[in-house]
């Protein structure tokens, strides 16, 4: 120690996990002073674990309120659930955790139009680490209009050509 009685000591590595440190003084006549209090450190550096992050029948739609589910786990200092958010753009929608089964499920809490999102669970750990997933999504609730189509032409062996228009992201499918 310093003549003020402070001191530093660089370069403690601690292991992974729960650290307990302690301190103790000698003076220079040998003697040595009980333990200090102790000072409990957790040292974690691994991420929380996602897995299984997805829509509920996603990732295309024909509902306006989406469904989520997620395994999460932490096998260092434990799930900051406080900390833990899932958003769909800007919203952040609240959701539940079973501790026995791991799982994250939540229910977005308004509709939604017709559209393309992207999920993002953000988890941390109680040390601060953070896993990010995202799942990108669609809802296509609203009724499709009917394809317009015309015959442009015959070809050989008893077959036509159609052309014709239809909404995007939709499949067209010809009946005779």
């Amino acid at each position: 120690a310093q003549y003020e009685g402070e001191f530093e000591v660089p370069g403690v590595f601690l292991n992974a996990g729960e650290n307990s440190l302690r301190a103790t003084v000698v003076d220079g006549g040998g003697n040595e002073s009980e333990f200090s209090n102790e000072i409990i450190l957790f040292f974690d550096r691994q991420e929380p674990t996602v897995e299984d992050f997805e829509v509920t029948n996603g990732p295309n739609l024909d509902v306006r309120i989406p469904e989520f589910t997620a395994t999460i786990s932490d096998g260092g200092s434990g799930l900051d659930l406080e900390r833990t958010e899932l958003t769909v753009g800007e919203v952040v929608v609240p959701f539940e955790f079973d501790e026995e089964s791991n799982l994250l499920s939540a229910t977005f809490e308004e509709e939604l139009p017709d559209d393309e999102y992207i999920a993002t669970l953000s988890v941390f750990d109680l040390s601060g680490n953070e896993t990010v997933a995202e799942y990108e999504f669609s809802i296509d609730v609203d009724p499709v209009d009917r394809p317009q189509f015309t015959l442009t032409g015959f070809t050989s062996l008893n077959r036509v050509v159609l052309a014709g228009t239809g909404e995007e992201r939709t499949t067209i499918s010809v009946f005779l």
